[in-house]
C-alpha cells in the first residue's frame, strides 16, 4: 500500500471523533436543563460563536493566500494570471471577513466583560478548541511541505511557509486566550480533554506511520544492498529517495505536535 493511501484511514477516524463530540455535547446539555443560564443564551452564543468561526477561517485563509502571493512572486516568479486571481481572492476574504469578525468577536469580549459566567460557556469552549484544531491541522499540512522543500523532494511553494506562519499566529493567540481563562467547571475540562486527547491520537498515528515508514525503506535497501537482490520499489530508490523524505517529515511533524500536546499540555491530567 503507498504511504499516503493509509492518510485516506483519517476522514473516518476524524468523522468518529466528530459523532463522539456530538454525544458528548448531547449528554453535557441534558445535564444542564435543570440549570439556569445566566449568561447571554444559548441561541444569541451559537450564532455569534458560528459567525465568528466562519469568518476567522475567511480572514485567516486569505492573509495565507495574500502571503503565498508575495512569497511566489519574490522566489518563483509566478505568471500574472495565477498571481492576480490568488491575490484577489485573498484581498476578498479579507474584506468580507476581518470586519465581520471583529465586530461579532468584539461583541462577545464585551459581553465577557460584562457577565463574566460567559468565560465558561461551553460553546465559548467549544468555539476556541474548534480554531486550535483547524490552525494546527494547517499548521501540520503546512510543515510537512515545509520539511519536504528542505529535503529537497519539492519545488518552492508560497503555500505550507504562509500557512504555517499565519496558522501558527491563529493557533498561539487562541491557546492562550483559553489558558488564560482557564476551565472552572467539569464540562468545559471535558471539552479541553477530548481535544487533547484526539490530537493526541491522531498525532501518535502520524509518529507512528513516519516512522515505520522510514524503518521500512531503509530495512529495504539494507536488504537489496546486502543480498544484491533488487527490490521493487513504490518510488525512487536509494536511502535518500523521495519517500523516506516525505515519511521523515510525516514522522518529524507528527513526533513534535504528539509530543507538545501529550507530554506538555496534558502531562498533569491524571483525573479524566
Amino acid at each position: 500500500m503507498d504511504f499516503f493511501n493509509i492518510l485516506f484511514f483519517f476522514p473516518p477516524i476524524i468523522f468518529l471523533a466528530v459523532i463522539a463530540g456530538v454525544i458528548f455535547l448531547v449528554v453535557n446539555l441534558r445535564r444542564r436543563r435543570s440549570r439556569i443560564d445566566d449568561g447571554i443564551g444559548t441561541v444569541r452564543r451559537l450564532y455569534f460563536y458560528t459567525v465568528s468561526f466562519v469568518a476567522l477561517m475567511m480572514t485567516a485563509n486569505g492573509v495565507m493566500l495574500v502571503g503565498m502571493d508575495v512569497l511566489e512572486r519574490l522566489f518563483v516568479g509566478s505568471t500574472l494570471s495565477d498571481s492576480t486571481t490568488r491575490l484577489a481572492w485573498g484581498l476578498a476574504l479579507i474584506i468580507v471577513g476581518l470586519p465581520l469578525w471583529a465586530l461579532h468577536w468584539r461583541t462577545m469580549v464585551r459581553q465577557v466583560s460584562r457577565i463574566p459566567v460567559e468565560i465558561q460557556s461551553e460553546l465559548r469552549k467549544i468555539y476556541l478548541y474548534l480554531v486550535l484544531g483547524v490552525a494546527l491541522a494547517f499548521v501540520m499540512i503546512g510543515a510537512m511541505a515545509v520539511l519536504g522543500q528542505i529535503f529537497s523532494t519539492d519545488d518552492f511553494k508560497g503555500f505550507p511557509w504562509a500557512a504555517v506562519v499565519v496558522w501558527s499566529v491563529v493557533w498561539t493567540l487562541h491557546w492562550r486566550l483559553e489558558a488564560g481563562e482557564g476551565q472552572l467547571t467539569l464540562e468545559t475540562v471535558g471539552i479541553r480533554r477530548f481535544y487533547l486527547y484526539i490530537v493526541s491520537m491522531a498525532t501518535l498515528v502520524l509518529l507512528a506511520l513516519g516512522v515505520g515508514r522510514v524503518v521500512h525503506i531503509i530495512l529495504i535497501e539494507g536488504y537489496s544492498s546486502a543480498f544484491s537482490v533488487s527490490v521493487v520499489m513504490p518510488e525512487n530508490s536509494g536511502i535518500w529517495a523521495p519517500a523516506l523524505r516525505t515519511a521523515l517529515g510525516v514522522g518529524i511533524v507528527g513526533g513534535v505536535a504528539w509530543a507538545a500536546h501529550w507530554l506538555i499540555f496534558a502531562a498533569r491530567d491524571f483525573e479524566s
